[in-house]
């Protein structure tokens, strides 16, 4: 048998041991993950620090009840402005605002609540685009992370 032969021959059968393991179910694994979701708000406060909290929730957006963004800042800071990137959860995400933490420290506490439990989330935060701190976990937990520059 030429090497031409043989390697179409392998190549063939690579293709049908893929095929029969996606009709053999592995394709409801691949697009569970396709449903999942994900919001990323970004906070700025009023001396120019930029937060990114990043959350991915494993189950489709019309799952999602509710996001709520705990942000932590040193004392004497505000909150300047929030942008919401998530189109789909327009009106179930919420950000609310302390200036409880000493100074050059920042936490978030990340809390997803979906219409079914056992659901995975991860949650990232990224301070100034430098500094990050990422997660896991699950639906209905307090998911905190501690950032200090």
């Amino acid at each position: 048998m030429s090497r031409l032969n043989l390697f179409h021959k392998r190549t063939w059968v690579v293709l049908v041991v893929i095929a029969s393991a996606l009709l053999a179910g592995n394709a409801t694994i691949a697009q569970a993950r396709l449903s999942a979701c994900r919001a990323d708000p970004k906070v700025w406060l009023s001396d120019g620090t930029k937060i990114t909290i990043t959350v991915e929730i494993d189950t489709d957006e019309s799952n999602i009840v509710s996001v709520l963004y705990l942000v932590h800042a040193p004392r004497g800071l505000s909150l300047d402005k929030v942008t919401y990137t998530a189109g789909g959860l327009h009106g179930r995400e919420s950000v609310v605002f302390y200036d409880d933490n000493e100074p050059g420290r920042y936490s978030t506490d990340t809390i997803v609540t979906t219409s079914t439990t056992g659901i995975q989330v991860t949650t990232t935060t990224i301070l100034q685009n430098t500094l990050a701190a990422s997660i896991s976990g699950y639906d209905r937990q307090h998911l905190v992370a501690n950032l200090t520059p």
